[in-house]
């Protein structure tokens, strides 16, 4: 399935513009996300936009979508994850590239350099963070909603 490999964000393929959120916004109020949820990807730079397309079509996996028993992506894990890519786009990260767990999280990975940064966003309550700097983890946390970039910015200052 070429379409699933963990590739860099340069090498995703152009998708044109769609909807992203496809549920109504109320769903997700108790998770603290934005209410606003009518994105278009054509209203991005173009490398945003391919990794958002990417991020809308592991909606349509289904559990061993690996062949080896992995299991279907978290919807609500690919919204927070599209959330936060929505609402930090902006910002000077070097995104790099996205791809579904095999536990129902979503990865994406913020890499420059020999630094990198991997958030796991998961359909429960905290998500996970990890830095890396030559292959070497510095830093290990959990947040409940990845809200804050400050420490994400310094480090790959």
């Amino acid at each position: 399935m070429s379409l699933f490999v963990n590739e860099p964000l340069a090498s995703y393929a152009s998708s044109g513009s769609s909807t992203l959120f496809d549920r109504k916004p109320n769903e997700y109020s108790d998770q603290g996300l934005s209410t606003v949820f009518t994105y278009r990807t054509d209203h991005f730079p173009q490398d945003i936009s391919n990794l958002l397309q990417r991020l809308k079509s592991f909606r349509k996996l289904q559990d061993n979508w690996d062949s080896y028993g992995a299991k279907a992506p978290d919807q609500s894990a690919i919204d927070k994850a599209i959330e936060f890519i929505v609402k930090h786009h902006h910002l000077n990260l070097p995104f790099y590239f996205v791809a579904p767990g095999v536990n129902g999280e979503i990865l994406l990975e913020f890499c420059r350099g020999e630094k990198s940064i991997e958030v796991f966003f998961s359909g429960k309550a905290e998500d996970e963070v990890v830095f890396y700097e030559k292959d070497e983890v510095v830093d290990h946390q959990y947040y409940r909603l990845i809200s804050s970039v400050g420490n994400a910015i310094d480090f790959f200052k």
